[in-house]
């Protein structure tokens, strides 16, 4: 979709056929995990990384067979889920994938990430975030609901873990999240475990929707690849010239989304003191994203505006209350997102938090080649690595 936005039709298809011949060199495993971008283009990055995925995953299809999972939350909602590696023991570890904005637990890099971890021997589950269920046969099942998912919204993610560890109570578990939803893990992270009042690590007090939240003693470990750190600044990003057609895919693929759900979205003023100035209509023929979250977004979750919803959800806020090991990945050159937001001192303060910055990479695209010259999709691999390595016990 981004790319007929962006280039003309013979453009198109010859990066389709690029992108080919690259996916036919990332079948198999590597050795070493040192990052050599393919490209230092940040579009490049961006549309051939997803490009490359898709087809890895066209080709693996007949060898990842996923089951469906339903899940029916406290407030009567139906989460949905892709659960991969039914070969595998009851005890392996377990991960929670959390897709980004507009995407799905078929989202390229969602599959991506699910085949590297279980070539590992870790059990990926996807997830589907409230109104990103896109299996025709799940669509009789009641889909209401007063919240949507957005930056801050942890308890959905809570929940999802508590759930798989009453599946599997002898696993370890992980979470790994992309763009937005890493952006929803680092808020987690920073929200779990904390009192009432946020301040056992100086985390200040935030709306309902944000209380801290109860994970289960056995997640241990977490990846946040591609977050936004401070949303009002990302935001200036995607607004800045030079940068509009990036702007112009999102906004579109906001509208083709609330287009499918916004007949099912339930406002609840008692939920939010502002579900009144909710206007669906208002968001549907939104051209910007801050004015999407002006009128449904912040509304509908408790928050004043679409710059108190900025304030309260960006992860730099509670990030360094994260007393879990987690990786952050991100792009410097990620054209999606701010570079000032990468060297915040409360970024890397936080002995729990491995930060890396590598200078190219995109959005989510990070095609990489080894000292070999093979092919490979290096965030993905990167983060099944260290998750691997926190999930399964090491001998004494």
């Amino acid at each position: 979709a981004f790319l007929r936005t962006t280039m003309s039709l013979p453009a198109v298809l010859a990066a389709v056929a690029a992108a080919a011949l690259i996916a036919r060199h990332c079948a198999r495993r590597l050795a070493g995990n040192d990052y050599r971008p393919t490209f230092t283009s940040p579009l490049l990055q961006t549309v051939m990384g997803t490009i490359v995925k898709e087809w890895n995953y066209a080709w693996r299809r007949g060898r990842m067979p996923g089951e469906q999972l339903t899940w029916q939350t406290a407030d009567g909602y139906f989460l949905h889920a892709v659960r991969f590696g039914a070969h595998l023991p009851a005890s392996a570890p377990a991960v929670l994938l959390v897709h980004g904005l507009g995407g799905s637990a078929s989202s390229p890099y969602m599959l991506e990430a699910a085949h590297q971890l279980l070539q590992l021997g870790i059990r990926p589950v996807c997830l589907n975030s409230r109104g990103s269920s896109v299996q025709p046969e799940l669509a009789s099942e009641p889909l209401t609901t007063h919240k949507l998912y957005h930056a801050g919204e942890v308890h959905d993610l809570a929940f999802a873990l508590q759930r798989l560890h009453a599946d599997y109570p002898q696993s370890r578990l992980g979470v790994l999240g992309f763009s937005l939803g890493a952006c929803r893990v680092l808020n987690l992270l920073g929200r779990a475990d904390l009192p009432a009042d946020g301040s056992d690590h100086g985390v200040p007090l935030a709306p309902p929707e944000l209380a801290p939240v109860q994970l289960p003693a056995c997640c241990v470990a977490a990846v946040a690849v591609s977050p936004p750190l401070d949303l009002a600044d990302g935001l200036r990003t995607l607004q800045a010239p030079g940068a509009e057609h990036w702007h112009r895919y999102l906004v579109l693929g906001l509208g083709q989304w609330l287009q499918r759900v916004h007949g099912d979205i339930r406002p609840d003023a008692g939920r939010s003191p502002h579900a009144a100035s909710v206007s669906l209509r208002g968001a549907l023929a939104a051209t910007t994203i801050r004015e999407f979250d002006e009128l449904l977004v912040a509304p509908l979750h408790g928050f004043a505006s679409a710059d108190d919803y900025y304030a309260q959800c960006s992860p730099l806020r509670c990030v360094q209350a994260i007393r879990r090991p987690c990786l952050l990945l991100r792009a410097r050159d990620d054209p999606f997102l701010a570079t000032a937001d990468c060297d915040r001192p409360e970024l890397h303060a936080n002995p729990h938090v491995t930060v890396v910055l590598p200078q190219h990479g995109g959005h989510i695209g990070f095609l990489a080649h080894n000292a070999q010259g093979v092919l490979f999709p290096w965030a993905e691999y990167r983060a099944a690595e260290f998750l691997a390595a926190h999930l399964f016990e090491r001998s004494s």
